[in-house]
């Protein structure tokens, strides 16, 4: 069953504010009433599917951003014009980021691994 219009515009307004009350005000529909559509298992699946959704579409921005940001870092990180404490805070966040994306990606592995050997399907989350 699809939500009705009153549940969209809520769904609408959850996804675009940043609290319930600014959702609330932004769709006319109180703060209790959107607080009593959560516990509606429709409404709560619509609105968990359109926050991964907005989340997946926000990380694949972010991945596609990398690239040129490491390209500024590094070129801070090696002209040799540049202040030194630029140099050093793009060289020290080029290392950071580069650690914190490989253990990412390792954690990453490990989970899949462990997820395969319990025979758990990864695309049911």
């Amino acid at each position: 069953m699809a939500l009705n219009a009153r549940k969209r515009k809520a769904l609408a307004a959850m996804l675009s504010c940043p609290t319930r009350a600014a959702a609330s005000r932004a769709c006319g529909i109180s703060a209790r009433t959107l607080q009593e559509y959560e516990q509606d298992p429709e409404y709560k699946k619509a609105l968990e599917d359109a926050r991964a959704e907005n989340l997946d579409t926000a990380l694949h921005s972010l991945q596609g951003a990398m690239p040129r940001a490491v390209a500024v870092l590094e070129a801070v990180a090696n002209n040799p014009k540049a202040n030194e404490n630029a140099r050093v805070c793009a060289a020290r966040a080029v290392l950071e980021f580069g650690l914190r994306y490989t253990e990412a990606g390792r954690h990453e592995r490990i989970l899949r691994d462990l997820e395969k050997e319990a025979g758990i399907d990864d695309t049911e989350f």
